[in-house]
């Protein structure tokens, strides 16, 4: 396994960054690319096809691009393009399908303009909940194995006179669990994601694994708690006694739930 990377930082929501599309549905406006928010979708008017183009007024250094929520189809075809003037030519990336979410890594790049263009063939207008940009940051650590992985729920019971079940599902998420076990020294990055996402406060995308196209658009557990190992878990270095940690880290997928854009 490879290890995970995050991008906590989504540069499309930067204050001036500026948004185009090929079109657009009133009710799911285009702005809603830049919210964070999964459930809130922007939605086009085309069956087929669409371009996003971000206009980041100076060029950009970016090395990973994330389409969260989205409806497109097995069969679509999206490329992602850059330059110095809108509709940009250079070629950066041909994105691989994934169901719901999909994200791109390539050699980083610097432009002002960047554009994504999709050709689908779907019964009903292409649509994506949020698309963060930016640079991947990797952590120095993989995962160990034990880790958990499953869905939660939540659900609304009540029970008839009769004493017939009626259960109504809210929302179902995705809930990942990661152990990790760290050397002092590598302390500071993860103290370093945990603040850059202010602990639940702020949504990130998660690549579990950077050889992997697994992503998950969540936000990770409040607080931030480190179990000491005892000896002789303990590294010794030239400089002294150096502690060696245990972490859980936690990741939520966001909730698709009910499309807020409603």
């Amino acid at each position: 396994m490879a290890n995970p990377a995050y991008l906590a930082a989504d540069k499309a929501a930067q204050t001036g960054v500026l948004v185009s599309v090929q079109s657009e549905d009133a009710i799911y406006p285009k702005e809603n690319l830049q919210d964070a928010i999964t459930a809130k979708l922007f939605r086009g008017s085309s069956l087929t096809d669409q371009w996003i183009e971000y206009d980041f007024g100076t060029s950009v250094t970016l090395d990973v691009w994330g389409i969260a929520n989205h409806n497109l189809s097995a069969s679509v075809s999206a490329t992602l393009r850059a330059g110095a003037t809108t509709a940009p030519s250079t070629l950066i990336h041909t994105f691989t399908y994934r169901a719901a979410d999909i994200y791109g890594s390539f050699t980083p790049a610097s432009h002002r303009f960047w554009r994504l263009t999709i050709s689908d063939s779907l019964a009903e207008a292409i649509s994506i909940g949020w698309m963060p940009v930016g640079e991947l940051v990797t952590l120095p650590v993989a995962p160990r194995y034990g880790g958990e992985s499953g869905l939660e729920e939540r659900t609304i019971e009540e029970e008839t006179q009769a004493g017939v079940d009626w259960v109504f599902r809210q929302f179902q998420r995705r809930v990942e669990t990661y152990p990790f076990r760290f050397r002092h020294l590598y302390r500071a990055d993860f103290e370093t994601l945990h603040n850059a996402v202010g602990g639940r406060s702020a949504p990130m995308m998660w690549i579990p694994d950077s050889a992997n196209p697994d992503v998950i658009f969540g936000r990770k557990e409040a607080g931030f708690a480190l179990r000491e190992i005892p000896s002789p878990a303990i590294i010794d270095n030239a400089g002294g006694i150096e502690p060696v940690y245990d972490y859980e880290l936690q990741i939520r997928a966001d909730s698709r739930g009910l499309n807020v854009g409603l």
